[in-house]
């Protein structure tokens, strides 16, 4: 437990050393659920599991689908009840769509691990 609460410390700091805006996950996954609920695309990030999440909504009130990115890995479909997806929705943070284009050739800090 006291790895996680590490962890999490040392993404803020890391993104707060980037410059980018860190958001709540309250606020974060509002706004993630009410583009979903209004049907808009929308990108997002769990970064714990290192997977970029993208909501395509279904039309005319049909379920969405969700497409998951792993760092050098390609795009796949999923479901909306997956751990990912889930923990992606909780942590709130929205991505762009340029950074959810390019996931797959990011490479990940845990891959000597």
């Amino acid at each position: 437990m006291a790895y996680l609460v590490v962890w999490g410390f040392f993404r803020i700091l890391q993104n707060m050393i980037q410059g980018l805006k860190v958001t709540t996950s309250f606020e974060g996954r509002e706004q993630i659920l009410e583009k979903i609920r209004t049907g808009k695309i929308v990108y997002f990030e769990n970064s714990f599991e290192e997977v970029a999440l993208k909501y395509i909504p279904g039309e005319h009130g049909k379920l969405g689908k969700y497409f998951a990115k792993y760092y050098d890995c390609d795009e796949y479909e999923t479901v909306y009840w997956s751990k990912v997806v889930c923990e992606g929705e909780l942590e709130g943070r929205i991505i762009k769509k340029s950074k959810y284009d390019n996931y797959h050739l990011l490479e990940s800090y845990l891959k000597d691990r």
